[in-house]
């Protein structure tokens, strides 16, 4: 089956980015907001072939007027980086995503995404004239394991090659989760564990060269969680006999005019 779609869409800039107020995230570095920024807009086409109801290859376009892009400046009298928004004229975004779940086994399901793109950054700004892109690959997969006497387990994890935004070149990035759950009572009462990031490895590193700007910086955030789900089914056949009885009753009456 062959599926095509388009959309326009606009995004307004959040307050944050509109706000001039500087905001230090060290002595050196700050960031600011652009009072003038302006919505973007993004013509986005898709071309989709999905085989079996299962596996499915999707090419995109996309075409965005007026991208919010942040740009890193410095000032040079007091060796101060600070970040800005501003509107860059377009940006082209060419992709191609293949889908494919898949069971292994009886107690092995898999579901995996691979995708390609490329985005072209192109315009005037007030650091000077941007022309940049990059081909870049996204991979994710998500495992589980259906084991004897209620037990499961899911292993997950994904994988980003460098990818270019702007003036900022950003470094590869992956993360591996996982899970374990067990059920009770006839599946009724179900418990499950999960750990996100096992190995801290989802920090966002890169580095800005361009211009008088020569920055590098790591960012790391609080993606290294455990959180436990437990939660219990009740019975629902009573109800629903009791419903349907109910409705059997009440057909009665109407065909007997009681």
């Amino acid at each position: 089956m062959v599926k095509m779609s388009y959309s326009r869409r606009i995004d307004r800039p959040e307050y944050q980015r509109l706000n001039p107020f500087r905001n230090f995230l060290d002595q050196y570095t700050f960031q600011q907001g652009n009072p003038n920024l302006k919505p973007q807009m993004t013509d986005n086409y898709n071309l989709s072939y999905i085989y079996k109801q299962m596996c499915s290859l999707t090419f995109n376009y996309s075409h965005t007027t007026d991208n919010m892009t942040e740009i890193a400046k410095q000032i040079d009298s007091t060796h101060t980086t600070f970040i800005t928004t501003e509107n860059l004229p377009s940006i082209n975004g060419y992709g191609l995503t293949l889908s494919l779940p898949a069971q292994i086994t009886e107690w092995w399901n898999t579901s995996n995404e691979f995708s390609g793109f490329n985005n072209h950054f192109r315009g005037l700004s007030s650091v000077g004239y941007i022309d940049k892109q990059m081909t870049s690959y996204y991979l994710s997969s998500t495992n589980n394991f259906s084991l004897k006497n209620g037990w499961s387990i899911e292993v997950n994890g994904f994988y980003q090659s460098s990818v270019v935004w702007g003036t900022w070149l950003i470094e590869p990035q992956g993360s591996i989760g996982g899970g374990i759950g067990k059920s009770f009572f006839g599946d009724k009462l179900n418990m499950k564990i999960n750990i996100n990031d096992i190995f801290h490895t989802q920090k966002t590193r890169g580095t800005v060269q361009y211009s008088n700007v020569d920055v590098k910086f790591r960012q790391t955030q609080d993606t290294q969680f455990v959180r436990v789900h437990l939660s219990y089914s009740f019975g629902k056949n009573g109800l629903k006999k009791a419903e349907h009885r109910v409705g059997a009753d009440e057909e009665n009456r109407i065909r007997t005019g009681h």
